[in-house]
């Protein structure tokens, strides 16, 4: 839908811009799930808007043809939340070692 493409491409655009690392939250695992899934499958569509001036590529150029999230791991490493506690303290731990927490 309109709300997770959107959604994505917010992140997007916040991952090239904003430095360290970035948290997203979803309300539950399956969810999560479905969204990440989705990113996977859409593209930002040709013409549509940049909200920041820092975007890698202006709204007059075709996007990159990969889905939202490889162009979201273009600028950052995504880690994903599993509902494995030892796998979950894993990524956390990832995530701090490059500087995305405390």
């Amino acid at each position: 839908t309109a709300v997770i493409r959107n959604y994505g491409n917010l992140l997007l655009e916040l991952s090239a811009v904003v430095p360290d690392g970035i948290v997203a939250f979803f309300t539950s695992y399956q969810y999560m799930e479905n969204i990440v899934a989705s990113w996977y499958e859409q593209v930002r569509p040709q013409g549509v808007p940049r909200v920041s001036p820092n975007c890698p590529w202006s709204p007059l150029t075709p996007p990159p043809r990969q889905g939202i999230l490889e162009n979201i791991q273009r600028n950052k490493l995504i880690f994903i939340e599993t509902q494995d506690g030892a796998e979950t303290s894993m990524a956390l731990e990832k995530y701090q070692e490059v500087g995305g927490g405390p």
